[in-house]
């Protein structure tokens, strides 16, 4: 998608590097980090702040060497930041509904008959597993100890 902004917009002004290059819309570079650490602070460490500002940070420190080197403007890196953030976004947002719309669905019953721990997985059954208080379980375990509903 940036590649093919770049070349798409030709001699466009937007398109212009302030080193007096062409195909510098949007910066590609920034739009990398801004996928990378968009993913992070998305799966890797959900609600995090310290990790979503630390990736912002990233973001930042990208955007302002690739300025800073006179290899884009700032319109540049901010449409780099952007597409790269939404392009993650988006991926994730459809990769979820897929997994969400394969997956089996487990209830483990207390011995008082009262629900218990509640899992979804999908098909793959790739994504590891925790119950409340953070103990992981395997795939094993998971199967001895909960039942389809």
């Amino acid at each position: 998608m940036i590649q093919g902004l770049k070349y798409g917009l030709g001699d466009a002004a937007i398109n212009d590097r302030p080193i007096g290059q062409s195909h510098g819309f949007p910066s590609g570079h920034t739009a990398a980090a801004a996928s990378g650490a968009t993913d992070l602070a998305l799966h890797c460490a959900p609600g995090d702040r310290a990790v979503a500002a630390a990736s912002a940070a990233a973001i930042a420190l990208v955007a302002g060497s690739r300025v800073g080197a006179d290899e884009h403007t700032v319109l540049q890196v901010v449409a780099g930041a952007a597409l790269g953030a939404l392009s993650t976004v988006s991926v994730s947002t459809r990769r979820r509904a897929a997994a969400s719309a394969s997956a089996t669905h487990f209830r483990s019953e207390t011995k008082t008959g009262e629900s218990g721990l509640h899992l979804a997985l999908p098909d793959t059954g790739a994504y590891p597993l925790r119950s409340a208080d953070k103990e992981t379980f395997s795939a094993r375990t998971c199967s001895t100890a909960l039942r389809p509903i």
